[in-house]
């Protein structure tokens, strides 16, 4: 299997992590270590769903596409968020939010 930016990126991340936990004061809060590898979870499996869908097979049914489709954008809009809440946890402040009010 061919790894894209978003695997390898998430991939240094768990690298990153797991080389030394001591770094990361947020590991000693269970809490938010499961949630923050639930975040590195989460965008690569939406990105997994995202090239299931891209190569899939042709639909006919109109129901299954209009599931298909609700699928990808609700597994979408839950990987956009991703970032923010590792950011959040690592206390970086959001990536989405503009600095230009």
């Amino acid at each position: 299997m061919k790894h894209n930016a978003i695997y390898q990126s998430m991939q240094k991340i768990r690298d990153l992590l797991n080389g030394d936990l001591r770094k990361f004061p947020f590991v000693q809060k269970h809490r938010l270590w499961n949630k923050f590898c639930y975040e590195v979870d989460v965008i690569e499996d939406v990105d997994v769903a995202i090239e299931a869908y891209c190569r899939g097979r042709e639909v006919k049914n109109y129901t299954e596409k209009y599931l298909r489709l609700y699928g990808l954008l609700q597994a979408m809009f839950i990987q956009q968020n991703a970032p923010d809440e590792m950011c959040s946890i690592l206390e970086l402040g959001a990536v989405s939010k503009s600095n230009n009010n």
